[in-house]
């Protein structure tokens, strides 16, 4: 009799591990599918650092800007810029001369705009753009025969400004129409004259244009 009474605990365990071995599956082919598989996030690929253009506006177009000791004129587009901190000059006859900090971060293209401040009105050298315009417009010339109008009368400024070295040649205009040519040092940095009179004689000897014959001025 105890044989037969192990015997029917024996199956009756064997069918609840069945029943429970059934009920485990059942779950596990309906979790799959009601399941989703979880994607790891994509992460943004970090922007690469390079060399970037710079523009360069002002709200008097035409405004002169000395740029990593090269000269350009507004708007102006410097191509590849390596990344750093540089100082932007901006000249234009009359108006006073700025200095501007750009950071070229290397992470997009740099945009600038210039705001010009205009001398008093008493000053000694210089008219503005605008009055230079004004000088040649009551002559009826349009602005662009007055450029071909002033180097046809002073051949010598369509070759400037010129860097040499440390300074920068360069003319303004007088309220009388003529020129003024300039030598000036580039900020940040001194000159003596005497290290620079040759140089500057030789340039404009380059020119084909007699040194003894040009009023320039060094400041």
């Amino acid at each position: 009799m105890k044989k037969y009474i192990l015997i029917g605990i024996g199956l009756l365990g064997a069918l609840l591990l069945l029943l429970l071995l059934s009920a485990l599956h059942k779950s596990a082919i309906e979790n799959k599918g009601t399941s989703q598989q979880i994607m790891p996030t994509p992460t943004k690929a970090p922007v690469e650092k390079k060399p970037r253009d710079l523009e360069v506006y002002s709200e008097t177009e035409g405004t002169q800007i000395l740029f990593n000791n090269q000269v350009y004129f507004t708007p102006a587009i410097i191509k590849n810029v390596p990344l750093g901190s540089y100082a932007l000059v901006s000249h234009k006859p009359g108006y006073k001369d700025g200095t501007t900090t750009v950071v070229v971060d290397g992470l997009q293209t740099v945009r600038v705009l210039l705001k010009l401040e205009p001398l008093p009105s008493d000053s000694a050298i210089n008219d503005t753009e605008g009055e230079w315009r004004d000088y040649f417009n009551t002559q009826g010339d349009t602005e662009k025969k007055a450029i071909e109008t002033r180097e046809a009368k002073y051949p010598f400024t369509k070759y400037l400004p010129e860097v040499i070295d440390s300074v920068m040649l360069d003319y303004d205009v007088n309220k009388d129409g003529s020129v003024q040519y300039v030598v000036r040092a580039l900020p940040g940095k001194s000159y003596a004259r005497s290290d620079y009179e040759d140089k500057i004689n030789n340039f404009i000897n380059s020119k084909g244009v007699p040194p003894d014959t040009l009023n320039v001025i060094w400041r």
